[in-house]
C-alpha cells in the first residue's frame, strides 16, 4: 500500500505495520483493523492476519499475509 492507517487513523509507517510487528516478533498479529491508502487516494479498510512462517527446524524464513476486507470504512476515512 502507499500509506497505512490505523483505524483511529493515525499514520502507520511500514516498519511498524502489522506484517512488520510479526516479522520481528516472530508471532502471527491478530485482532488489528487498518486502512490501506492507494496512490490513487482510494482507501480501503482490511484485517490484516501476518503469520510467520517456519522451516522444519523452527527458523523463521519469510511470512504469509492474508487481507480480509472490511464492509465499512471509519468514520474519518468518510468525513
Amino acid at each position: 500500500c502507499w500509506r497505512l492507517f490505523s483505524w483511529n487513523g493515525d499514520d502507520v509507517s511500514h516498519d511498524e505495520s502489522p506484517m512488520a510487528q510479526a516479522i520481528r516478533s516472530g508471532n502471527p498479529i491478530r485482532g488489528v483493523r487498518a486502512v490501506a491508502e492507494r496512490p490513487n487516494g482510494i482507501r480501503v479498510a482490511f484485517t490484516p492476519y501476518p503469520t510467520p512462517l517456519r522451516n522444519p527446524n523452527g527458523k523463521l524464513i519469510g511470512a504469509f499475509n492474508m487481507m480480509m476486507p472490511v464492509s465499512t470504512l471509519p468514520r474519518w476515512c468518510t468525513e
